[in-house]
């Protein structure tokens, strides 16, 4: 059953909208309410390589992301005016409930970011400075 989400996706991500780094598009859900943003992909087991979580934001920030609660490791993109600013690499799941998780942030301001499986980011040589189309 596990590797049957892994293959197939989570049933729970429901995607309407997608984003494009170079050749690689990415068919992701969008998380704009606070609710959605708050639980993003803890809901899931897994997600299929060209499947991630879009975190739209109004204004820009240093949004601050951490793995609390996540079943599986996540690659973190933070884009600003369609462009990467930078990433976070195969940031690990929290084992210890009584740890304080690592809080993830952008080297610059973003108003958007891309949640996708880990090691993605290295495979597809993604990187700052990177242009993102984003179709929602």
């Amino acid at each position: 059953m596990f590797f049957f989400q892994l293959a197939f996706g989570d049933p729970t991500i429901k995607p309407n909208g997608k984003v494009t780094i170079g050749t690689h598009v990415f068919n992701v859900e969008v998380a704009k309410s606070e609710k959605t943003k708050q639980v993003g992909l803890t809901k899931a087991t897994g997600i299929k390589n060209d499947e991630g979580m879009l975190f739209a934001f109004d204004t820009y920030g240093l949004y601050g992301f951490w793995m609390k609660n996540m079943k599986f490791p996540v690659d973190i993109i933070f884009i600003s005016d369609g462009q990467i600013v930078s990433t976070a690499q195969d940031a690990p799941l929290v084992i210890a409930s009584n740890s304080s998780p690592v809080v993830y942030r952008p080297d610059g301001v973003a108003d958007k970011i891309l949640e996708i499986n880990a090691g993605l980011v290295k495979k597809y040589n993604i990187n700052a400075g990177d242009n993102v189309k984003i179709e929602l």
